[in-house]
């Protein structure tokens, strides 16, 4: 068996394994870091390593680690989170604040009335105890709806590592709403396919070197020090939750993905910028 061959059995060992596809990285790079586990592991080929993975699957976790390098801190492509700041948040502030008006001074559009009607219908259709309800009371129902969708923004960071993506999110939020007599549900979540990144998202404490792109001001309103370090404050892990997710075996993610701006480091998905608003 050639040398690529002995690559691409441990490539498709890894995918059944541990679901992770790595066709979307750059061989040369891929092959760098892995082969920097051969040669801890002292294999002499990757079928050798094939055979270690077998005898110690634990292995598989140091493997993803050094395969995703998570180079990451605070606002770490300025140019990206500026058009986040200038852009983005305040046209989501204005749809939703548009959403709200129009369903609060005219609910009484054709398409919410054929809802309604649908609504009414459907009650009495299946027999329920709300068979009775009439339009006024569906009415009420779609306008909870409506208001919901109004007042809710949710955030998705996909590939969040240590959570600086998610958090520097929800900075921009605060601020950006710190000035307006509006308030908002906003909910982000950030997802990571390595386990230990998610914990140390959750503990949102952070060593100077991941603040280098954080201003005086914002850290001292959004972190408090602890010893040599830096915590983010409780205003703005509200906001946030973090739970692991592998982007790349998650089809269905990927084909529904909006991304917002991308910047691949070395051709590695795990370091783009990616982010959804919804």
């Amino acid at each position: 068996m050639s040398a690529d061959n002995k690559f691409q059995f441990l490539i498709e060992k890894i995918r059944r394994n541990k679901g992770v596809d790595f066709s979307l990285y750059r061989e040369g790079t891929l092959r760098r870091r892995i082969d920097s586990r051969l040669r801890t592991t002292g294999c002499a080929d990757y079928l050798e390593y094939v055979s270690f993975l077998n005898r110690n699957p634990e292995e598989y976790d140091r493997l993803l680690e050094a395969v995703t390098i998570n180079v990451t801190e605070f606002f770490r492509n300025p140019e990206t989170f500026l058009a986040i700041q200038k852009k983005v948040l305040p046209e989501i502030i204005k749809n939703k604040l548009g959403l709200r008006r129009l369903t609060t001074d005219y609910p009484g559009f054709a398409s919410r009335r054929r809802a309604v009607a649908a609504l009414c219908r459907a009650a009495k259709a299946e027999g329920s105890a709300e068979a009775s309800m009439d339009n006024t009371d569906a009415d009420s129902r779609l306008s909870t709806v409506d208001r919901q969708r109004s007042d809710h923004i949710r955030v998705w960071c996909a590939g969040t590592s240590y959570g600086e993506e998610a958090y520097g999110v929800a900075i921009l939020f605060l601020q950006l709403l710190r000035g307006k007599n509006a308030s908002f549900d906003v909910k982000i979540l950030g997802t990571d396919i390595d386990p230990d990144c998610i914990a140390k998202a959750q503990t949102g404490l952070y060593e100077p070197s991941h603040l280098k792109e954080v201003g005086r001001n914002i850290l001292n309103r959004y972190f408090s020090r602890e010893g040599n370090k830096y915590r983010i404050n409780d205003e703005v892990r509200q906001l946030t939750e973090f739970k692991p997710h592998n982007l790349i075996a998650d089809k269905d993610s990927v084909n529904n993905y909006v991304y917002f701006a991308i910047k691949v480091d070395q051709g590695i998905l795990q370091e783009a910028i990616s982010i959804s608003f919804f």
